[in-house]
């Protein structure tokens, strides 16, 4: 009789054990995925950044692009002025 009740305690001891192994595994793969969704929103966030840093990259080139092409426009109108003044002084012993 007394066997049997040592041998009970000892195999809810080790079903406990085991218990307390499984509440453990639980916690480690929480921490693992609390570690995961940190990296996951870390790689957002740079690829936000990256992101953020191309729109800028773009706009800077745009609006360089219209500057050139606002300083050609004048220059090339700069140009039609002075042929047509040339043309007129041209024209003037004519008339």
């Amino acid at each position: 009789m007394q066997i049997n009740i040592r041998r009970g305690e000892r195999e809810r001891e080790r079903e406990r054990e085991r218990e307390r192994e499984r509440e453990r595994e639980r916690e480690r793969e929480t921490e693992r995925d609390r570690g995961e969704r940190e990296r996951d929103r870390e790689r957002e966030r740079i690829e936000r950044e990256r992101e953020r840093e191309r729109a800028r990259s773009l706009l800077s080139l745009l609006s360089l692009s219209l500057s050139l092409l606002s300083l050609s426009s004048r220059f090339y109108l700069s140009i039609d002025i002075a042929s047509a003044i040339s043309d007129c002084q041209g024209l003037a012993p004519v008339l």
